[in-house]
């Protein structure tokens, strides 16, 4: 929470002089906060219930930041090939959202 807060100040700051692509700061937030949880905490498997076929659907904790990285990287690339950001504009997003998830995490850790 704190994380995506301090990137919502500074995406509102940086983007009054510059332009820079909100998705990808999502994008390297939720990555960054993703490797924070897969290396710091370490749950080892995630358990996804499905109720109406009656079983769980267990990932790796490994496997879902391989998603994330995956989705994280088809976010910025989206954004390149419908010429809404310049690459430098898709960069600078994924440095303010992993920036913002590291700050957060040294401020409760």
């Amino acid at each position: 929470m704190l994380g995506s807060t301090i990137a919502v100040f500074m995406a509102l700051i940086i983007n009054s002089f510059i332009k820079i692509s909100l998705h990808t700061i999502a994008a390297g937030g939720f990555l960054m906060a993703m490797l924070i949880l897969v290396y710091d905490v370490t749950y080892g498997f995630v358990d996804f219930p499905v109720a109406f076929l009656g079983f769980e659907f267990r990932l790796s904790d490994r496997m879902i930041l391989v998603i994330v990285s995956l989705l994280a990287g088809v976010t910025g690339t989206a954004r390149l090939y419908l010429k809404s950001h310049l690459k430098d504009e898709i960069y600078l997003g994924y440095l303010i959202g992993i920036f913002s998830q590291l700050v957060a995490y040294r401020i409760f850790f």
